[in-house]
């Protein structure tokens, strides 16, 4: 993208997306490496799981039983990694739609230029 005054806004706008996402991924390989050192290779039971989502437990259990989230049994019992659950919540991650929208009409724009 070439970079004029007319596109100053959205070249910005687009700037502070990209700085936003990096942002995020980072906080997210923060924590998988903070909680990678203080793990102990010790399972999370369901309340654990919940709270390190901040989702409810009956939440947890609906997504186990639907199997959308990664989850282990034994003895009856449901069990969990943390590592596999951030790395679970970190590929979740989809573009806001104004973001996709913009992608869209940027190529369209260089298509009818190429066009000409």
């Amino acid at each position: 993208m070439k970079i004029t005054y007319d596109n100053l806004p959205t070249a910005m706008a687009a700037l502070f997306e990209r700085f936003d996402r990096l942002e995020g991924t980072v906080n997210v390989l923060a924590a998988q490496s903070k909680e990678a050192a203080t793990d102990t290779g010790k399972p999370l039971n369901v309340k654990e799981a919940a709270t390190l989502l901040d989702l409810a437990p009956q939440t947890i259990y609906g997504m186990t039983h639907r199997r959308e989230i990664p989850h282990f049994r034994k003895r009856g019992r449901l069990y969990f990694d943390r590592v596999a659950l951030l790395s679970w919540l970190a590929e979740g991650r989809r573009e806001h739609p104004d973001k996709v929208a913009q992608g869209i009409l940027e190529n369209v724009g260089t298509k009818k230029a190429a066009q000409r």
